[in-house]
């Protein structure tokens, strides 16, 4: 058993898993998101300062979950999540 684990880093880059192409158009998703972000920071994170019409984003976002708009409103709000500690 221990002499064929060799060949699965081998396997994964001959499979295409080690490829960084996700086939993601990052600049489109970052060009989409930019509303809701500028939307959220301008607030301060306050969702009752938002305008209907940005609600509406954050809704449609959500498929009208209101609880699930407010969850993402305050992941755009507070930023990227910092990195978990290294040891």
């Amino acid at each position: 058993m221990k002499r064929w684990l060799w060949l699965c880093p081998l396997f994964l880059v001959l499979t295409g898993c080690a490829n960084n192409d996700d086939g993601i158009d990052h600049s489109a998703v970052q060009s989409a998101q930019a509303p809701l972000k500028a939307a959220a920071q301008r607030t301060g994170g306050d969702w009752s300062k938002l305008s209907p019409e940005e609600q509406k984003l954050f809704l449609d976002r959500a498929r009208g979950n209101e609880k699930s708009a407010k969850m993402i409103f305050s992941m755009f709000a507070s930023g990227p999540p910092a990195a978990p500690p290294r040891h």
